[in-house]
Parts: structure tokens; C-alpha cells; sequence
């Protein structure tokens, strides 16, 4: 129940729950995209607060958050709230050593309310570069690098390293 004080949701991932997830790789291992479990904290901050109009704050990975090649990895959203705010920590069951231990993933602050944003009156911002990078080549880059992004991982047509980023939705 999200609605209390302190709570905890435990989910199990594995490189097939959810089925895009064993698509995105960095060195050969599934890692998990950190906009993923950010999803998962902004959905509990949702049912707590009863408003989809929360701002994220002092967000730290502190580790990647590796997924098996086979069974699955164990994930804990810990959720403090304080008025209209609430801490969180997101931990994975590290139990390679026959022990179980929880490690830090992600941490941070989510408030109830949304942020305010000024409006960029540069009108650069909102105009394609020519110079912008195109996304396959981007992802080929990448691959180079090590980090694979599989086909539902590959939403980017072109990319501008200075400014923004466009990307498309599946069709």
C-alpha cells in the first residue's frame, strides 16, 4: 500500500521479465536502463501522492544493476514518505555468495509537485542541426563501445550532441 508510512514492493527481473530487457547490454551483460527503475519509483510516488505531478531530486545510481543470463535478480523499492515528500532507495538481492545482501542501486528524493521550467527562447533548441549524429550510426558507435542496445532499446533517429535528442515512437 502506497498510501502509508514506510513501504516496500520487491519485483523479480530476469533477462526475459520484461521481454525488452534482455536487449540491452553494455559489455555483454543485461543491465537495466536506469529510466526503468526511475519508471518504477515515479509509479509508487504516483499512487502515493494521488498525483502524477512529482519532480525527482538528487537521483544517484550507485551501481549498475546487472541482470543474469539466467534466473533473475531480485529488485526492492523502499519508499519513505515525509509531508510532501518522500525518500527512496531501490536495492537488489545480491545472494551469489549464499548469503542474501541487499545493495544500493538507486537512491534519491521525489516531491509532490512539478517542477517549473523556463521556456528557451533560442530557436536553435527546436530546429534540426545539420551536424546532428544519425541515430544508426549512434547505436553502431555504441555497440563499439561495448553498451548493445537491442532493436526495443533503438528509438533514436538522429542525435544532437549539443542540444537534444529526437527520437521516434515504434510503430
Amino acid at each position: 500500500d502506497w498510501s502509508s508510512d514506510v513501504c516496500s514492493s520487491d519485483l523479480n527481473l530476469s533477462a526475459s521479465s520484461p521481454a525488452w530487457l534482455g536487449d540491452h547490454r553494455v559489455f555483454g551483460s543485461i543491465v537495466t536502463p536506469a529510466a526503468a527503475t526511475i519508471e518504477m519509483v515515479l509509479a509508487a510516488a504516483t499512487a502515493h501522492f494521488k498525483s502524477r505531478a512529482v519532480t525527482l531530486e538528487n537521483v544517484a545510481i550507485h551501481q549498475a544493476l546487472i541482470i543474469p543470463a539466467s534466473g533473475h535478480r531480485t529488485v526492492q523499492l523502499v519508499f519513505e514518505p515525509h509531508g510532501d515528500a518522500a525518500a527512496f532507495r531501490v536495492l537488489v538481492l545480491d545472494d551469489s555468495s549464499g548469503e542474501d545482501q541487499w545493495q544500493l542501486h538507486l537512491s534519491g528524493q521525489v516531491l509532490a509537485r512539478v517542477p517549473t521550467l523556463a521556456r528557451s527562447s533560442d530557436p536553435a533548441l527546436a530546429s534540426q542541426p545539420a551536424d546532428a549524429t544519425p541515430g544508426a550510426q549512434w547505436y553502431q558507435q555504441c555497440r563499439e563501445w561495448g553498451a548493445d542496445f537491442g532493436p526495443s532499446d533503438r528509438k533514436s533517429t538522429r542525435l544532437n550532441s549539443s542540444h537534444s535528442q529526437q527520437s521516434r515512437m515504434p510503430s
